[in-house]
């Protein structure tokens, strides 16, 4: 039954395009005018299901089209036929028999100028880093030019052919889980820059490359359907830690002992038990500092009750009783503590906001505000218990002698 499985969905991440050499040498990614430069990019295919199977809350985009989150990847997940589209009117098929011309001994592209016309009016949708908008001027909707660079044999440099195609963002991504994107110009000439497609545009690409440089697929191996480079698996609830080491188990055995398998479950676990021991320490430190404050105050309302002998038993005198003197004693530790309470929390809530938001500044990581609400009431009972007891033992042993006493102050 399905609701007995242990994984619950899985989902893909395949090489890079030029992860097969031949046919792609490498691949880049510019601007129409190709200024200031062409910039090195790492296109990749994604599954549909990616962000429903990893962690679709660091999905943060600093600009889409007409999509959102899990909407965005579907968006670029289109079929085969319609993976590469022309904005001309009577678009020709870059491989067709047609377009072909008579080759000479060692040329492999065959190809009329029509045809390079035709490729570089084709588009795909694509998943780009934001960090192409202040270098590049990229934007959602506007298309960016990629330049591949095919070849029929490594061993022959001479053979290289540039390739130009459209790349229709669908999304300027600054946070994507299990890839490196960016909002800052700085990180756009630092590595390359990622460029996520769907997996039939993926094979389209291939296919058109191959056809391009004449190459058999079939002899030297080319793959048929977008080779896999990550797979990402997503659990049932509650799964335990003998179930994830049997399917990690499976997995290896499938496919060998070089795969590298990550239990990100365990670092969780690892990060959670961690958390709970800091606010165990800090639930301690609270007690022992409402406990240290008990005596502060004890000791301050006691001062202040000798120090207002004179002015109580006036009290007394016109008729305060015993009760409302305690309950004056009781409101005033009370508003004091309650105005701490909250001064403090709105100072500390804002610094730790302000303090969060400029370190995401640098990792550009989604805010989130995880409240300690049990720690938080914690405090507050035990400040308001705190409170009450100590200003209420000082004026109880006042309150066992009479007026003449106490106005004397004895």
């Amino acid at each position: 039954p399905v609701e007995d499985r242990i994984v619950k969905d899985y989902a893909w991440v395949s090489w890079p395009l030029w992860n097969v050499d031949p046919p792609v040498y490498t691949s880049q990614i510019a601007n129409a005018v190709q200024y200031p430069r062409r910039y090195s990019a790492e296109i990749a295919s994604i599954s549909p299901n990616y962000l429903d199977v990893t962690f679709g809350e660091y999905f943060v985009a600093q600009a889409t089209h007409n999509c959102f989150g899990s909407g965005c990847v579907r968006d670029i997940n289109v079929p085969y036929d319609d993976a590469l589209t022309s904005q001309r009117q009577d678009p020709v098929d870059p491989l067709s028999a047609s377009d072909t011309q008579s080759c000479s001994p060692g040329v492999f592209w065959c190809r009329s100028n029509s045809v390079f016309a035709d490729l570089a009016e084709m588009q795909f949708p694509a998943l780009v880093s934001a960090s192409l908008a202040p270098t590049v001027g990229a934007e959602v909707g506007t298309e960016l030019i990629s330049v591949f660079v095919v070849q029929r044999t490594r061993s022959d440099p001479g053979s290289r052919l540039y390739l130009y195609l459209q790349v229709l963002p669908r999304a300027l991504l600054s946070k994507f889980p299990g890839f490196f994107f960016s909002s800052y110009g700085a990180t756009a000439a630092v590595g390359n820059q990622n460029v996520l497609i769907g997996e039939a545009t993926w094979q389209r690409l291939m296919d058109l490359f191959v056809g391009m440089t004449g190459l058999n697929a079939t002899e030297i191996g080319i793959p048929t359907r977008p080779p896999k480079r990550i797979m990402h698996v997503k659990y049932k609830k509650g799964v335990t830690l003998d179930e994830r080491l049997e399917i990690i188990n499976g997995i290896r055995a499938y496919t060998g002992e070089n795969t590298q398998i990550t239990d990100t479950l365990a670092y969780v676990e690892l990060t959670a038990g961690t958390l709970d021991l800091l606010m165990a320490f800090f639930y301690v430190i609270s007690t022992i500092a409402a406990l240290l404050c008990f005596f502060m105050l004890f000791t301050t309302f006691e001062a202040n009750v000798r120090d207002n002998l004179w002015e109580f038993g006036v009290l007394r005198a016109l008729g305060v009783s015993s009760k409302e003197l305690v309950r004056i004693f009781i409101y005033e530790a009370m508003g004091m503590i309650i105005a701490a309470i909250i001064l403090g929390a709105s100072i500390g809530l804002t610094i730790a906001c302000v303090l969060t938001l400029q370190q995401n500044l640098f990792t550009e990581m989604p805010f989130r505000l995880v409240f300690p609400g049990w720690l938080f009431a914690l405090l507050i009972v035990l400040s308001l218990f705190v409170a009450g007891v100590g200003s209420y033992l000082p004026v109880r042993s006042m309150l066992k002698c009479s007026i003449a006493q106490v106005l004397k102050g004895t």
